[in-house]
């Protein structure tokens, strides 16, 4: 998996960063919002550098909490892989991360995420990697 398109947004020491195929809503908050036969990486950062205008260095790993803020992770409610194949497609998946880390550096933005899927009632785990080679220059409206 590579991914094509930075796009973010900054909340104090929160960093919302998209990873994805093609070019996507900044509000996919919304499922409905995405692009048909996209997939993405919606990513909450914490770091202890505020509202800077990159995408802060360092590695960040999973806290599974649900507020976020913990400096040097990322957490699970603002977190999430999305597939969409179209609109009402049962094939649409949208996963919760189970753990993994994101690698920041000056040359790009490294995934690598554990999920849980179930299949016939029954649990796996599967691990998804993103690669994003580029500017870590945050868009803001």
């Amino acid at each position: 998996y590579t991914a094509t398109h930075l796009n973010g947004e900054v909340d104090g020491n929160i960093y919302t960063v998209i990873l994805s195929q093609s070019g996507v809503s900044k509000d996919v908050t919304n499922p409905f919002n995405m692009p048909d036969n996209t997939s993405c990486f919606i990513l909450s950062i914490c770091s202890s550098k505020s509202n800077s205008t990159t995408v802060p260095e360092g590695v960040y790993t999973y806290d599974g909490s649900d507020h976020g803020g913990n400096k040097g992770t990322f957490y699970g409610m603002g977190s999430y892989y999305r597939d969409w194949v179209t609109m009402g497609s049962p094939n649409n998946v949208n996963l919760c991360f189970e753990n993994g880390t994101i690698t920041v550096t000056s040359e790009g933005i490294y995934v690598d995420a554990e999920f849980s899927v179930y299949e016939n009632g029954k649990e796996r785990t599967v691990y998804y990697y993103a690669v994003y080679e580029g500017p870590l220059t945050l868009g803001y409206e």
